[in-house]
């Protein structure tokens, strides 16, 4: 193996990215230059809408078979991948991570607002969270981690409880 630090220059989508790297074979990342801040210098707003989620990075509303790339805060390519038919593209297994940005790889480059991967363990509330929703008979609303309102109704079985727990999802 070649120990000596190999520097190198990727031209995507019109902007230069600069990587460094001890084998260029074994380490192909590629990083923005580091005056950037981790930003894209001269790209415009995403037409699309990158959202986070726990270790997974979604994205919708993207021009179908769209080259994007996921980028941390640093500039480093996380991972590169294709939309679907639909403009959606999921990337799964995403390390959590402040300032990650999904970009464009075309003529014209276009970045995502910074995003915040988080992981299974940091994602949960306090228990307090869960304590101070009370569910009684009857329909109401329940609140979940993330802010959704789902509804439900509850029936209970004759007699004093515990009783085991049944959820029919529909939708």
């Amino acid at each position: 193996m070649n120990s000596r630090a190999v520097l190198a220059t990727l031209l995507v989508g019109g902007l230069a990215l600069a990587g460094c790297a001890n084998d260029p074979i074994e380490n192909t990342s590629a990083r923005w230059p580091a005056e950037t801040a981790g930003g894209i210098v001269g790209a415009g707003e995403a037409e699309f809408t990158a959202t986070d989620s726990v270790n997974q990075v979604f994205v919708v509303d993207a021009p179908a078979d769209l080259e994007l790339q996921l980028i941390d805060a640093d500039g480093s390519v996380i991972d590169k991948a294709t939309t679907d038919e639909q403009g959606s593209l999921i990337f799964r297994e995403v390390d959590a991570g402040e300032g990650l940005r999904v970009i464009t790889t075309g003529d014209s480059p276009r970045s995502s607002a910074p995003i915040d991967v988080v992981d299974a363990d940091s994602s949960l509330p306090d228990q307090s969270f869960y304590d101070d929703q009370k569910l009684v008979e009857g329909f109401q609303y329940i609140t979940t981690r993330d802010g959704t309102t789902l509804s439900a109704a509850v029936y209970l079985p004759p007699g004093d409880g515990p009783f085991p727990t049944v959820v029919e999802y529909s939708g």
